[in-house]
């Protein structure tokens, strides 16, 4: 499946211009997967840098902001611990929704190009 596929690619940097992109670690299934993005980049960016690099469908995209994280010093000097940063949680398309994407004819559509 994917995890055996791209377990490798956990924290791996995936460059493209000017984004790096993470895969963040063990949230990777046959339907969903989290990355690690840049704070600037949006959703429909998102959307088609998987379907650019990948070939990827995603049929939801969802993000958080993670604000950063202050600490401060054996001085007791208030010190920033961890950098904003942004998560993207992907769902991808299954092969029921890409198979729903496709109207089929119904049968007086049918009938009605066999008469002409």
């Amino acid at each position: 499946g994917i995890n055996a596929e791209y377990g490798t690619l956990a924290m791996r940097k995936i460059l493209f211009p000017n984004l790096s992109i993470f895969l963040v670690p063990k949230t990777l299934t046959n339907t969903t997967c989290v990355l690690r993005v840049p704070l600037n980049i949006t959703k429909p960016q998102i959307r088609q840098y998987l379907k650019e690099v990948y070939g990827v469908e995603a049929s939801k995209v969802n993000t958080s902001i993670t604000r950063p994280v202050y600490g401060s010093t054996a001085a007791g000097k208030p010190h920033k611990k961890q950098n904003s940063y942004k998560k993207a949680f992907i769902t991808f398309k299954t092969k029921e929704e890409e198979d729903s994407d496709v109207v089929p004819i119904s049968t007086e559509s049918k009938e009605s190009l066999k008469t002409e």
